[in-house]
């Protein structure tokens, strides 16, 4: 179920997977209140040109404070993977696209990829899947959203490499998700994805068997 915390934010629950939405025309320069003193610090150091990352940054810090956790906490590792500082087993991931930001919650790593639609998807087609993709994935917008999307959101959950390092291995359309295989290092991941809105997006998670 979608759930609004206030206009502009919506919330949905995957088991133990939370993913919160929140579009930026739900922030403001009033949301600098919320900011720690290392968040104040890092807002400020933003280029004042770069107008967009500085409404992501506030948009990602008014996740957290909207589910009662200090900015602050948002720490990054040296391969720039987030992570809240202090907190056991809370792990998360955050991914941007166009004009909305979702932060996803776990109590493992995990990986989150958000894609707003866009009618050109079709023509990355051939640039993220192999030949043998192709033969078990359907070509249409929709889906090509969602295979970009899996393979970002797996990206993350492994926390380096590249997106191309991943390939397809199980796809069922009926539970909307997938399984991926690491090429460079044989590990698999589990990917699932949905739609909110205009919204494709995936949550990823390594698997074993």
């Amino acid at each position: 179920m979608d759930r609004p915390l206030e206009p502009f934010c919506v919330y949905r629950n995957h088991g133990d997977v939370r993913v919160v939405f929140l579009h930026f025309d739900s922030v403001s320069c009033r949301d600098l209140e919320g900011l720690g003193s290392k968040d104040v610090l890092r807002y400020g150091a933003l280029d004042r040109g770069h107008y967009r990352r500085r409404k992501e940054f506030l948009a990602v810090r008014k996740v957290l404070y909207l589910c009662g956790i200090f900015s602050d906490a948002l720490m990054y590792t040296s391969k720039g993977k987030p992570f809240l500082s202090g907190k056991k087993r809370a792990c998360l991931s955050i991914s941007h696209s166009k004009n909305w930001v979702a932060v996803g919650f776990a109590p493992y790593d995990l990986g989150l990829d958000l894609q707003e639609f866009s009618p050109n998807m079709d023509r990355v087609y051939s640039r993220i899947t192999s030949p043998g993709e192709r033969c078990k994935f359907p070509r249409t917008r929709d889906h090509i959203h969602w295979m970009w999307s899996m393979k970002e959101a797996c990206f993350k959950a492994k926390g380096f490499g590249l997106m191309t390092d991943f390939t397809l291995d199980f796809w069922n359309e009926t539970g909307q998700f997938a399984l991926f295989s690491s090429v460079s290092s044989g590990e698999r991941y589990r990917a699932y994805c949905f739609r909110l809105y205009d919204i494709f997006y995936s949550w990823s998670k390594k698997v074993s068997f």
